[in-house]
């Protein structure tokens, strides 16, 4: 057999198989689709920090408002860089409890003390808008590294896919 005779199968690889249609998929579906650089340069620049931060910082004040008697008042930029503290730095109980930690905050939102018509008082404030789903940005991206601290070491892990609200 020559050279030109030989049939070799070509390798199918996860990406194909499966990271490039479910990227399509989600792409359909509406999510942005972020490069992994552009995904890292959200992240300030650090494989440690999970959130896409300017995103963040951008829909806590789209999304949320307090309603005064003069109309609705924004959360002031304090409110909003702890919101996004609380998210990023979760208290550390452990795997499960740090998880669902996270998922009450996702889900429910957090309570902030916020100067309206002249009082201080606790206010709600969401992460995401679960009322009208459509005043939220999706966004996916693929090859996203994370550091973990652990056992005085810093370990590297890399998600196929991650998709953000």
């Amino acid at each position: 057999m020559t050279d030109a005779t030989v049939h070799h199968t070509p390798a199918i690889g996860e990406d194909a198989t499966s990271q490039i249609p479910a990227l399509d998929v989600l792409r359909q579906l509406g999510y942005t689709y972020l490069s992994p650089d552009e995904a890292l340069e959200l992240r300030g620049g650090s494989t440690a920090d999970v959130l896409l931060r300017p995103i963040l910082r951008r829909q806590l004040d789209r999304i949320n408002s307090i309603d005064s008697k003069t109309g609705p008042v924004p959360f002031g930029s304090d409110a909003i860089n702890h919101a996004i503290q609380r998210l990023a730095r979760p208290d550390d109980k452990g795997l499960i409890a740090t998880n669902e930690s996270i998922w009450d905050l996702l889900r429910l939102g957090l309570s902030q003390p916020q100067l309206v018509d002249g009082r201080r008082r606790s206010h709600p404030m969401r992460y995401i808008d679960w009322d009208n789903p459509s005043n939220n940005e999706f966004h996916v991206t693929e090859e996203f590294t994370v550091d973990r601290r652990g056992d005085g070491a810093i370990k590297n892990r890399r998600v196929d896919l991650v998709c953000f609200v």
